[in-house]
């Protein structure tokens, strides 16, 4: 009984450290399109800069939030612009957004939440571009031709 119970909470860690967001959250992927239809932006790109600002605590957790402006290098979904800024607010551990890294190149599906910025969520299909399959660019590029021909 005690060697069933410690293969499970191993399976478990196993499992939640190799998750591609870098957190304990567990979910489940949309696809392409859902996330395609859902998104009011998506886009390649680089981060060019990440500030991260502690906004003190929100009841017993820290919370911070991540400013990071990516130089964006193809784009699918909204309209083009040479940088795209976004904001996550993070409590504690809790799954708020996801938490990018500087210099590193990224696919990012991403939603306006005010005028200036855009949020993105921690169970997203975003990741980093090493992660991204070539079917998944290549259907992207097919759903933004075939967003342009229906409007």
């Amino acid at each position: 009984m005690n060697r069933i119970v410690i293969t499970v909470c191993v399976s478990i860690i196993v499992l939640l450290s190799n998750m591609n967001t870098g957190s304990s959250c567990l979910c489940k992927t949309p696809t392409i399109e859902k996330s395609f239809r859902n998104s009011d932006i998506v886009f390649i790109g680089k981060v060019k800069s990440i500030k991260i600002e502690n906004n003190g605590r929100e009841g017993a957790m820290e919370s911070e939030r991540q400013t990071t402006v990516f130089i964006v290098t193809e784009i699918f979904e909204g309209r083009y612009t040479k940088t795209i800024t976004t904001k996550i607010q993070t409590i504690g551990a809790l799954c708020d957004g996801y938490k990018f890294k500087k210099n590193k190149k990224y696919l990012v599906y991403a939603k306006r939440k005010k005028f200036d910025y855009f949020d993105v969520e921690i169970c997203s299909r975003t990741k980093p571009m090493k992660l991204v399959k070539q079917d998944e660019i290549e259907k992207l590029r097919r759903l933004k031709k075939e967003s342009r021909t229906s409007t």
